[in-house]
């Protein structure tokens, strides 16, 4: 590890204050302000106030910073990014408690932190020594209007991929685990539509349906179907409602069903399989069933025994974090379809529950150390390349 970055880590351990503290602002912000876009009204006002000026916003909504340190313009940079998500709380659950080891509350693990710590890093790597020979954009990109489409980080990247030699998306809570590899994906709304009928109805018509039973009959065939295990299909009955009422039989049903696969043959197979047992029970049942797809996202593996993931991992080691390697999140597709190389990692732990929200403050620095190292390592990984 150079020199010049091992000091920077006394220092950088100074900012788990500022981090905390305007990964407050930004969940009170948030749910505060009018603004359209408020996640990246705090941002740009928040880089303002820290005489950062040189920052751009596009159409799409997303902010970013070129830190340019090397003497060659033309090299290539790392990406660090945040999907900034507007997270829908009351003002009274995004209150923050603070103990000397956890902050709690609702927002506080996910891109408030994340936002928080890339403004910062920019901020200390534009006031301090950059690290050595290293280009870097800090893109804070909004969350998607449409479930899977990321339209604002993919419009970016089109502009920016043959500067991109990299990327990492920086995460809340998962320090530790390097997400490398995206799982292939579909995720499906399948309705039924059945005669209308009340209560007295079923009497008469002993054989017959709601539209929820329908879909239940179509959950419980899906989910005994004998996948073979080598195919890591998993179906996944996310979400089942109805339109039922008072005396009512539900006449309308809706499931969200993801399809999860390793290999892309395998999803594409796993799809065929479930539209066929669809069109099999509605045959059966002489009911309308309808299917349609929300949203597909192939699986990625071009980061198995990538260069940039070796080092990453030595690097995490040298900073005696416990590593484990992980899936990537969606939005890393973007750039692994297009052949950069995209790692993502968290910045300390916590949880995410229904009944507690929290994140552990002490392993903030060790997270920072992480992200500092990867920039360099970024470097290394390229120079090695081009030998």
């Amino acid at each position: 590890m150079p020199d010049l970055i091992k000091g920077f880590y006394s220092r950088l351990e100074l900012l788990r204050d500022s981090i905390l503290s305007d990964a407050i602002m930004f969940n009170q912000f948030t749910s505060e302000t009018r603004a359209k876009q408020p996640e990246q009204e705090f941002i740009t006002r928040k880089l303002e106030e820290l005489n950062i000026d040189d920052y751009e916003a596009d159409e799409a909504g997303n902010v970013y910073v070129q830190l340019n340190t090397t003497s060659d313009l033309a090299d290539r940079s790392l990406l660090l990014f945040v999907q900034v998500h507007h997270n829908k709380f009351s003002i009274a659950d995004r209150f923050i408690e603070l103990s000397a080891e956890r902050a709690y509350g609702a927002g506080i693990a996910e891109s408030a932190l994340a936002a928080s710590v890339l403004i910062n890093l920019l901020h200390f790597l534009k006031s301090e020594a950059p690290p050595p020979e290293a280009n870097v954009i800090f893109l804070f990109s909004p969350a998607p209007e449409h479930e899977g489409r990321f339209s604002a980080l993919e419009s970016f990247v089109e502009r920016h991929q043959h500067n991109l030699a990299a990327a990492v998306e920086v995460n809340g809570i998962t320090l530790g685990e390097i997400g490398y590899r995206s799982v292939g994906e579909y995720t499906l709304d399948i309705r039924s539509r059945t005669p209308l009928m009340e209560w007295s109805d079923t009497i008469k018509q002993v054989d017959a349906v709601s539209a929820m039973d329908v879909l239940t009959e179509l959950a419980s065939r899906l989910k005994n179907i004998g996948w073979p295990a080598k195919s890591g299909v998993f179906i996944n009955i996310a979400n089942l409602t109805s339109n039922m009422k008072l005396h009512r039989i539900p006449n309308k049903a809706m499931m969200r069903l993801d399809i999860m696969a390793h290999d892309n043959s395998y999803l594409d197979f796993a799809k065929n399989v479930v539209e066929a047992t669809v069109a099999k029970l509605s045959k059966e049942l002489k009911t309308r069933i309808e299917v349609k797809e929300v949203m597909h996202i192939p699986s990625n593996i071009m980061m198995e025994n990538h260069p940039f993931l070796q080092k990453a991992i030595e690097t995490f080691k040298v900073n005696n974090i416990r590593t484990k390697l992980a899936l990537i999140n969606d939005e890393a597709t973007v750039l692994l379809s297009r052949g950069i190389p995209c790692l993502s990692t968290g910045v300390t732990r916590g949880e995410v529950a229904l009944e507690e929200e929290y994140i552990e403050i002490t392993p903030i620095a060790a997270g920072l150390k992480a992200l500092v190292s990867l920039i360099a390592v970024t470097r290394l990984t390229l120079e090695e390349r081009k030998e």
